[in-house]
């Protein structure tokens, strides 16, 4: 009985591995030969690595900047402001989506979502490569700051959203199954990104952390 047991589960764990192994398969290959979607996923990893890059090490900077009676206020003010940025940008798209189906009696044009797509990505990269070649000049950039980090927190609310959108609308339906797992390889390639180019990206100081901003953001 135990023996049928411990066989039953040997087998079980075979298919269920197979299975995983087959849907990675066809997921990647799905990636791989679709240009839209191997686009999509890979300015979606590029944000994230400068999403990333700004969320960690903004405090570090700010603190490097701000006088230690000062900086409790200054950082409550800054998170409170990409939070409300990220929201913005949520509700943005929201409002959008919703004026183009009343006007148009139709669901949102993959088209015209990947304009949002690409426009907002670009949106957040160019305030931060801004940023970095001030800072690698030798300028005062703390009042261009905020200017820099909350357009990439903004581009958060419409980006997420869209990825998910699009991804799920160039999928063909024969490939529903393998949904999740192109989905996350935006994911695995901004971890990869991340492990490649965290520390160059990181800066040398606090104060010049910035300069490195525009590796992630170059990417994008």
């Amino acid at each position: 009985m135990v023996i049928d047991v411990v066989e039953h589960k040997k087998v079980s764990l075979s298919v269920i591995t197979k299975r995983v192994g087959e849907i990675l398969g066809v997921g990647f290959q799905v990636f791989r030969q679709s240009s839209v979607i191997l686009t999509l996923v890979m300015v979606f990893a590029s944000y994230m690595f400068v999403l990333n890059i700004v969320e960690y090490l903004w405090p570090v900077y700010l603190r490097s900047r701000i006088p230690i009676n000062d900086q409790t206020i200054y950082w409550i003010g800054m998170a409170v402001a990409t939070l409300l940025a990220s929201t913005a940008g949520s509700h943005v798209l929201n409002l959008w989506t919703h004026r183009w189906q009343k006007n148009n009696g139709t669901k949102t044009h993959n088209v015209i979502l990947r304009r949002w797509f690409i426009g907002t990505s670009l949106f957040a990269a160019i305030p931060v490569l801004v940023l970095s070649w001030l800072t690698a000049n030798g300028q005062d950039t703390f009042l261009f700051f905020a200017m820099a980090v909350l357009p990439v927190q903004f581009a958060y609310g419409v980006i997420s959203p869209s990825y998910e959108t699009l991804i799920n609308n160039y999928i063909p339906e024969n490939h529903a199954q393998e949904r999740a797992t192109i989905l996350s390889f935006g994911s695995l390639i901004r971890s990869l990104l991340a492990m490649l180019l965290i520390i160059p990206a990181g800066g040398t100081s606090g104060e010049t952390t910035t300069i490195g901003w525009a590796i992630p953001a170059f990417l994008l």
